[in-house]
């Protein structure tokens, strides 16, 4: 449909059109006006037809899938995060049993026994930081596992306990003799960390 769109309003011409009841003038009378007002001066010239449809929203942002590196990251995150919070738990409720538990271990592979004190020691002042760590740690895997994306950062903070905890473990394993519980700690803890370092770095290069 071709209508004449009215750019420069001229109410004395518009009093002497007859307009009919369509809105478009007389076919006598059409010729007269693109005399007067040539297309692009005061009439234009619209096409209903080549008009967009209006948009009711504002478009979504397509989201690309996971890649494989990504979804990785996403499951170790969320294994680490269970791990951890059965850890905490676990230090919580039966730290000295665990302990002893890992001796048992250690007797077998003929390695020293990490004494067990039967009553309060100095180093419980630090054993409510440490439960914390493992809670801490534990709620921020879980966070990055759901979003590896948007929430990626919160990985970091779990690497970076775990190589301060596991670096700590090498320490005391060279102050003092060589014990299970603390060989263990230094090993399980640097590799957490070199495997989030590792899909970490694989899922940045997506």
């Amino acid at each position: 449909m071709r209508a004449l769109g009215w750019a420069d309003a001229r109410p004395a011409l518009a009093r002497d059109v007859p307009f009919d009841d369509s809105g478009e003038a007389p076919a006598d009378v059409a010729p007269l006006i693109d005399e007067v007002y040539p297309l692009g001066e005061g009439w234009a010239a619209v096409d209903d037809t080549a008009r967009p449809a209006p948009r009711l929203m504002a478009d979504t942002p397509t989201t690309t899938a996971l890649t494989a590196a990504e979804r990785r990251l996403a499951l170790w995150l969320r294994g680490f995060a269970m791990l951890f919070a059965m850890a905490a738990i676990g230090a919580l409720l039966r730290a000295d049993e665990v302990v002893r538990n890992m001796n048992a271990v250690g007797g077998m592979l003929r390695l020293r026994e990490l004494p067990v004190a039967a009553g309060p020691t100095a180093s419980d002042f630090w054993f409510p930081l440490a439960v914390a760590n493992l809670a801490g740690n534990a709620v921020c895997a879980w966070l990055g596992s759901m979003d590896v994306r948007g929430r990626r950062a919160f990985a970091y903070p779990v690497v970076v306990s775990h190589l301060v905890s596991g670096g700590t473990a090498v320490l005391l394993l060279v102050r003092w003799a060589v014990s299970f519980p603390t060989l263990a700690l230094a090993v399980v803890d640097l590799a957490v960390a070199a495997i989030l370092i590792g899909t970490l770095q694989a899922a940045k290069g997506r």
